[in-house]
């Protein structure tokens, strides 16, 4: 690097004299021995903090649902693998089935409402009748027409038809999980399980015996207990009203008979609280 002119005056300024001394040059870069990835340490912080805040067991939890439970069963897969297998099985199912059909009736449209209507009982079940509208490709308008919708309908038939061969040819028990009721020799979970409710209507010469009616009283000769009396023990609040109100009257009426006034008139509370009692007691007849 040249050096930069002297002033005129023969004398260099300071700038120039910082120049010449090496001074304000930029320091050269120097790498750091190591950089922390910021995304391994957000994760490391946040996997500490959810053991800490959530504890081990709902990592556990987490790590089953996330991790465990879909490499076991994967909804995606299976449907994919369960949907080739089925068409599989209907077009086998259809070669032998066109053969009881006319020849008139089979064509394009029934046959792809047959496969639809097998793979569709196997994979959902249900009861076997097609949707309300066919698929998206006999929407268009020469669907729409009168000499197109004979697609459609032949579409329908053939939908009932391949929904009607699965069910009878037993293609839907194959396509669903064993459950304990359904796994065969297992005797003693077909003699515990009880429906709640009847699925069928049973079968004709069977009837379920009514409840007998209810006989009548017959009359007995023994005469019936006579009803126990009526006896008051306690004045309502009515009466103890008229008992506290007529013994002030029978006290101020009579001279007392001792120095303590409260004695007096608690004495002649009870005795109107007995006259009261005795007059409602009810003395059954003896005849």
């Amino acid at each position: 690097m040249a050096a930069p002119p002297p002033n005129a005056d023969g004398s260099t300024s300071g700038l120039r004299n910082a120049q010449l001394a090496g001074i304000g040059r930029p320091p050269a870069y120097v790498a750091p021995r190591y950089i922390a990835k910021p995304r391994i340490l957000i994760l490391v912080t946040a996997l500490c903090l959810s053991a800490g805040l959530f504890g081990c067991s709902n990592c556990q939890q987490a790590r089953r649902t996330l991790f465990q439970e879909p490499k076991a069963y994967s909804n995606k897969k299976d449907r994919e693998q369960s949907l080739e297998a089925y068409r599989a099985w209907a077009d086998a199912a259809w070669r032998t089935e066109r053969r009881t059909c006319s020849a008139g009736v089979v064509n394009d449209d029934y046959r792809a409402g047959f496969r639809d209507g097998f793979v569709d009982f196997v994979y959902a079940g249900g009861n076997g009748e097609p949707p309300p509208v066919p698929p998206r490709q006999f929407w268009n308008l020469p669907g729409r027409m009168p000499g197109g919708q004979d697609a459609a309908a032949a579409w329908f038939v053939g939908y009932r038809h391949g929904a009607k061969t699965a069910r009878v040819g037993g293609y839907r028990e194959r396509g669903v999980v064993l459950s304990s009721f359904m796994a065969l020799g297992n005797a003693e979970a077909a003699m515990t399980f009880v429906p709640s409710l009847p699925t069928e209507a049973l079968p004709p010469g069977i009837e379920i015996p009514s409840a007998a009616p209810l006989s009548p009283e017959q009359p007995s000769d023994v005469e019936p207990l006579p009803s126990p009396p009526q006896i008051h023990a306690t004045p309502t609040s009515g009466e103890g009203i008229e008992v506290f109100m007529e013994a002030m009257r029978r006290g101020a009426k009579r001279k007392p008979t001792s120095t303590n006034l409260q004695t007096d008139a608690t004495s002649d509370i009870a005795a109107v609280a007995n006259d009261v009692i005795a007059a409602q007691t009810v003395v059954p007849d003896g005849d």
